[in-house]
């Protein structure tokens, strides 16, 4: 017998427009299986202090971004949009920490996820899923 889907797993497989969730600590079977439905989680420590820049090193570092990264905003658009150098069909990003984060500097967060928003409405315009998951 197969367990049901996580209600996470079942919004991460899919692309969407609504593409940033918050989770808890039942996060991981969501996570776990869709990663094994094809899509391509990512996790990243959010670093503290929480700056503009070190949130910006902190995607691109494991996002893969290229050289030719700017360390900006509009850098972030760029890549966000792009992501070809990771051939995945599908992009989750699980960024952990979220929640002292988003108490002590919730700007930076609150801009990257204007910027997230925005590329997933071009991937989902592809059928491709990108989402963005605040963990605890």
């Amino acid at each position: 017998m197969t367990a049901a889907p996580h209600w996470l797993a079942a919004r991460l497989v899919e692309p969407s427009r609504a593409a940033v969730w918050f989770a808890e600590n039942d996060a991981e079977r969501g996570l776990t299986q869709a990663e094994s439905s094809g899509v391509s989680v990512f996790r990243a420590k959010l670093p503290e202090p929480l700056t503009k820049e070190s949130l910006l090193d902190a995607v691109a570092g494991v996002l893969a971004f290229p050289d030719y990264f700017g360390r900006n905003w509009d850098a972030l658009d760029e890549c966000l949009r792009d992501l070809t150098w990771l051939e995945a069909s599908g992009i989750v990003l699980v960024l952990e920490g979220s929640r002292t984060a988003w108490q002590a500097t919730p700007e930076p967060l609150g801009r990257l996820i204007s910027c997230w928003l925005l590329a997933a409405e071009a991937w989902s315009e592809e059928g491709r899923p990108l989402h963005l998951v605040f963990c605890r």
